[in-house]
């Protein structure tokens, strides 16, 4: 344990500045996958203004990128997500092993009560945990509870660790992140960062070179966001959402886009 104080108030803010590039990047995302599919089913409440769905993507996009990139940067000078996992891991002392969840009792009463962390191991990280450790017998319990069930017995499971175990896991599953982070990287600074000589505007070859998906970058987000809303619920007591609640209302937008076509068709407006 480092010889420094454990400054709770700075891994909060640290937190809340990284879940909130990370919740922007997951909502251009959502956004952005829903225009795609409708595109894609010849959705027509787009046709009136494909200029304006066209830039709006491309801005998406670009703030996508962006936000992600500073999340996971590794810059000397920058706040990332895998600063605040070590600094967390090096304190794990100074975190509670429960979650505090409010609850209202049948008679109406308030109250509190205390659940354990529980972390989701999936079926990369099980050959990481060694055989002789509690969090593989409790994995050997959870198999035998589920044949008695009739369950799969196939990962993930979930599974309650202590506040060092799951910084653990976090940062070993933030190492297994390091070739998609790179992809980030090179996108960011060749491309939305810096016009870069090499590259010379030659946009596909940058592509070719750093293939990066949606699902690698929905990725990155997934985990930026499960790591720091855990960590603030930790501190705090608060549970953060992953995106807004009508983050899918677009397509009530277009519907009303469709009437307005068909009502003009029919020389109503």
């Amino acid at each position: 344990m480092a010889s420094e104080p454990f400054n709770k108030d700075y891994i909060i803010k640290c937190c809340e500045g990284l879940y909130a590039e990370a919740f922007d990047a997951n909502s251009c995302i959502k956004i952005l996958l829903q225009i795609g599919e409708y595109r894609r089913n010849g959705y027509h409440g787009m046709d009136p203004s494909p200029c304006f769905y066209n830039t709006a993507c491309n801005a998406m996009i670009r703030a996508a990128m962006m936000d992600v990139a500073k999340v996971y940067d590794d810059d000397s000078k920058s706040i990332s997500l895998q600063n605040v996992i070590s600094y967390c891991y090096q304190f794990a002392d100074y975190f509670p092993n429960t979650i505090s969840e409010k609850y209202v009792s049948a008679d109406g009463e308030n109250g509190v009560t205390q659940i354990p962390i529980r972390y989701t191991v999936r079926e990369e990280e099980l050959k990481r945990i060694r055989e002789d450790s509690r969090l593989h017998q409790e994995i050997e319990l959870t198999k035998i509870f589920q044949r008695f069930f009739d369950m799969p017995c196939e990962p993930p499971f979930e599974l309650e660790v202590t506040a060092e175990e799951l910084f653990a896991f976090y940062g070993k599953r933030h190492s297994s992140l390091n070739s998609i982070i790179r992809k980030v990287k090179n996108q960011r600074d060749k491309r939305y960062a810096h016009n870069d000589k090499d590259i010379a505007f030659d946009y596909e070859l940058l592509l070719r070179e750093n293939n990066l998906t949606f699902a690698e970058l929905e990725k990155l987000v997934d985990f930026a966001l499960e790591v720091t809303t855990m960590i603030i619920e930790l501190l705090t007591g608060e549970h953060k959402p992953w995106s807004y609640y009508n983050i899918d209302d677009l397509a009530d937008t277009l519907n009303l886009v469709k009437l307005g076509i068909k009502q003009k068709e029919c020389g109503i407006i």
